[in-house]
């Protein structure tokens, strides 16, 4: 977060007082640009190699995201290590931590790029691509200073209130998504007509919506038809009732601990 910051700093630097860059400038953001695209390209050769061994590697079409997930920690360990060892070495003994670093660096995007994979084929994950996409989003909406348009910053303060604000907004939708699932009542094609009663009424609320759910699919699987017991409508409000207020102690909950988070 401290880098993008004075990345952000040093560009705004860079601008002369018309607001225009000068040609050198101009070259030094050309090369940071053609950089990029050379790691961009190196990137897609890794994954490449990756998708490569998912088809081709008897060890790799073994791994599951577990395993993958304790090979990352094994190389996050020797990376910690390697970042040691070249923070205290001089001349060529840095020269040779260095280069270490890079390939334990090397070794943990492998292990990220797997991990990706091996999610995908056991968790149902999109892949790179969705990933990537997902990670880009958030950043858009945490650090919307780093895309053309967004907000200025001027210090770690700032970028701070941001990034907890976008976090912010993350857990509303979150919370209004779960609500509106939980309030759904249960889909009138799959239920009888007593059934499609109990889904019926003035605003049911979340709690009498899951309440809703539950009845709907206890009384699908138990043969329940017209002729069901009159103490159902009863045990629904109960039901409700409880929910309601589960609820209410798990936003107190999360209310006491938003500290900690």
């Amino acid at each position: 977060k401290h880098a993008r910051v004075a990345g952000l700093s040093s560009r705004n630097k860079a601008r002369s007082v018309g607001g225009r860059r000068s040609g050198r400038q101009r070259a030094m953001a050309q090369g940071s640009v053609a950089g990029l695209a050379g790691s961009g390209a190196r990137l897609l050769e890794l994954a490449a190699v990756v998708s490569r061994l998912q088809a081709v590697c008897p060890w790799t079409q073994a791994q599951g995201s577990a395993s993958m997930l304790a090979f990352t920690r094994t190389e996050l360990v020797e990376t910690e290590e390697a970042m040691a060892a070249s923070s205290g070495a001089v001349g060529v003994a840095h020269a040779e931590a260095t280069a270490h670093l890079e390939s334990e660096l090397g070794d943990v995007l492998f292990d990220v790029l797997m991990l990706i994979e091996a999610c995908s084929k056991d968790h149902g994950t999109g892949g790179l691509e969705r990933v990537c996409s997902a990670s880009v989003a958030k950043l858009r909406r945490r650090a919307p200073y780093a895309f053309d348009g967004g907000p200025k910053v001027q210090t770690a303060n700032d970028t701070d209130r941001l990034w907890q604000a976008g976090k912010d907004a993350e857990r509303a939708e979150r919370a209004a998504s779960e609500t509106q699932l939980l309030a759904a009542p249960f889909p009138a094609s799959r239920a009888t007509p007593a059934q499609q009663d109990l889904t019926q009424g003035p605003s049911p609320g979340v709690a009498t919506g899951t309440a809703n759910v539950l009845i709907g699919s206890l009384s699908l699987l138990a043969g329940e038809t017209e002729d069901e017991d009159e103490g159902l409508e009863e045990w629904r409000q109960d039901l409700a009732r409880d929910l309601a207020v589960d609820s209410a102690l798990d936003d107190s909950d999360d209310t006491s601990s938003q500290g900690s988070d």
